[in-house]
């Protein structure tokens, strides 16, 4: 068995009076589920899309935190990437994308450790994006 990876949990979230004026408690849900659950070493990369609210939350050395003031600039794509980006920087073994709307339980445990020790579910996955690929290639050929 694999040592427990290093795991890069990308969120992202957006606030204002308009839209989820409550959305603190969501992510405040959310880090405490990570805290609590997940068994693996990680690092939390909150990336606010352009929030009119403040973010609260614990500082820590597992968190890192980057603001968009202009979420029309880059999009929710944009923020993703951002959020990829860094935890590959950081050398992340396995990185989840999430938004700030959901939280994990022991059951995330199965889930890492698949993906870290079965390298079958690794080889299909190989094989699944190369064909995802290869079909985006065609299609862009096509349209083109």
């Amino acid at each position: 068995m694999k040592s427990k990876p290093t795991i890069g949990f990308v969120i992202t979230c957006h606030y204002s009076d308009d839209i989820r004026p409550d959305g603190q408690r969501f992510l405040d849900r959310l880090l405490t589920s990570i805290d609590r659950y997940v068994e693996s070493n990680h690092k939390i990369y909150i990336i606010d899309n352009g929030s009119d609210k403040e973010l609260k939350y614990t500082n820590s050395d597992k968190i890192h935190y980057t603001k968009i003031t202009d979420q029309f600039e880059l999009g929710l794509t944009g923020a993703w990437n951002i959020g990829l980006d860094l935890a590959a920087k950081d050398n992340c073994d396995i990185i989840i994308q999430c938004n700030d709307d959901l939280w994990f339980n022991q059951t995330i445990n199965i889930f890492i450790d698949t993906i870290n020790n079965d390298s079958s579910f690794m080889e299909c996955m190989d094989k699944f994006i190369k064909t995802v690929l290869i079909l985006f290639l065609i299609l862009n050929f096509l349209i083109s």
